[in-house]
């Protein structure tokens, strides 16, 4: 199983290196550069936060507030995806910007993310 990133397009050098330099100022300045921890013991939940601050956090933020990708906090997930396997399937096929992770996680993988994004993201 390939556990690389997905690419996503390059912008150029300086332009890039910006977005970058921007993005970390603004994580820091939220005070959101871990992603919530998982109160509950759950190992599913601590797999899932870990497959979250590898793979998701980049585009949506360590808090699921969102950036390049969407918010996923605060009910979003559960409102924008009232059927669980809805949002699953969204990250196996990916939509648009959203890359497909069907190569990269496994089932359980997309299952614990997903649920992180649910029951700990809110």
């Amino acid at each position: 199983m390939d556990h690389s990133p997905p690419t996503c397009k390059r912008l150029p050098g300086s332009i890039r290196r910006l977005a970058i330099a921007l993005s970390m100022v603004g994580l820091v300045a939220a005070g959101c550069t871990q992603a919530p921890a998982v109160t509950s013991g759950d190992a599913e939940l601590e797999l899932g936060r870990t497959i979250w601050s590898q793979r998701c956090a980049t585009c949506h933020a360590p808090d699921g507030g969102g950036g390049s990708g969407p918010a996923l906090n605060n009910g979003a997930a559960n409102d924008n995806f009232p059927n669980i396997e809805d949002q699953i399937d969204l990250v196996v096929r990916g939509k648009n910007r959203m890359p497909s992770f069907a190569t990269i996680l496994s089932e359980d993988e997309t299952r614990a993310v997903v649920r992180y994004t649910r029951e700990v993201l809110g």
